[in-house]
């Protein structure tokens, strides 16, 4: 059962779009009421809730409703011919500011519609959140008591590193930067919503973490910083990028989703190992035999979690190769190639999905 909730945003913007809360309700069916309900938030420049949906149906296979929440600068609140979330994240720290406490107040009004109805259970009320909807995700659950568990997606914390570091945000970095900018100054003003301000450790058998090795969209180390400040909760790491998550989306959605029936129903959880994520390469190899050619591969052994050392099969225009090297520096690997004539040495420059 699907509806579509709106209600007006608890800060008023400059933009008329923006001002009114979108929210999809995805409700399971023949499930008896007060249901338990998972508020979900979406990716940065979302243009559909097409993935938000896929996480919803694996929740309502639990029994569980969903409420997927648009945010700030997203899909309809986003003005006639400006890309969904564009205005979201702007070399403004007043702005940024803005954005995420307007994100937290609509999540707020979301839980007071939610309590003051019959349909769904007030103690059971979750938090789930991909990538920057993981980012405003932590923010929310460190500051909102209401949601007794949550689920927090290739996110992290220290805002003013995911800034200055991620691949996603070079625009707006360097508008900062010739600004005035540091990544030290932008820390400081952005702390009244730095995520890592307000975590609980005390929480972290509430809370949930998928995080990616190789992610480089929302830096892994500010992954890591999100692990640390809640205390080491339950958490599952991809052998992935950002984006190398696609390859699994379903197991992490029904991973997420046994974990939120589990704490719903006062049960232990234990995070699986792995959910079995391939580590893809993507990037321009060299080799005497093939010279320079584009090479996608797939990583068939590595020798420590951070993949320092490592052997990918490999497919390029010239033929297939496999490649054993060592990682000189970020996204260069020297090594040993062996295409399909014989022997040799390589360098191979990648990233991983």
């Amino acid at each position: 059962m699907v509806s579509v909730l709106r209600f007006p945003s608890a800060i008023t913007t400059d933009v008329v779009e923006n001002n009114t809360v979108e929210v999809l309700l995805i409700r399971p069916r023949d499930v008896v009421e007060p249901m338990p309900i998972v508020v979900l938030l979406h990716y940065w420049g979302a243009t559909d809730l097409n993935v938000a949906e896929r996480f919803a149906q694996a929740l309502n296979e639990r029994g569980i409703a969903t409420a997927i929440v648009t945010l700030p600068y997203h899909l309809r609140r986003s003005p006639p011919g400006v890309k969904s979330g564009a205005l979201a994240i702007q070399p403004d720290t007043r702005h940024l500011r803005e954005s995420m406490t307007q994100a937290v107040m609509d999540v707020r009004r979301l839980l007071d519609w939610i309590e003051a109805g019959t349909e769904f259970d007030s103690s059971r009320i979750g938090l789930a959140g991909i990538s920057l909807g993981g980012v405003v995700g932590a923010l929310v659950f460190g500051v909102e008591d209401r949601f007794s568990v949550g689920a927090l997606l290739l996110a992290g914390g220290d805002l003013a590193h995911i800034i200055w570091n991620s691949t996603v945000t070079i625009e707006a970095r360097l508008a900062l930067r010739r600004s005035g900018y540091t990544e030290e100054r932008l820390r400081e003003e952005l702390e009244p919503v730095e995520p890592l301000r307000y975590a609980r450790p005390e929480r972290k058998e509430d809370l949930l973490l998928v995080g990616a090795r190789y992610d480089d969209v929302v830096p892994v180390e500010d992954t890591r910083k999100l692990v640390a400040a809640y205390s080491r909760p339950e958490t599952i790491w991809l052998e992935t990028g950002h984006y190398g998550a696609l390859f699994v989306e379903r197991r992490i959605y029904r991973t997420a989703a046994a974990f939120f029936d589990a704490r719903f129903a006062g049960r232990p959880f234990e995070a699986p190992e792995s959910l079995g994520a391939p580590t893809l390469r993507l990037g321009l190899h060299f080799n005497p035999d093939y010279e320079l050619t584009i090479a996608a591969g797939v990583d068939l052994w590595r020798s420590d979690r951070m993949g320092r050392t490592f052997v990918s099969g490999m497919l390029t225009p010239e033929g297939p190769l496999l490649f054993g090297g060592r990682r000189i520096s970020d996204g260069f690997s020297f090594g040993v190639a062996a295409t399909m004539r014989r022997l040799t040495w390589g360098i191979f420059w990648s990233v991983v999905l």
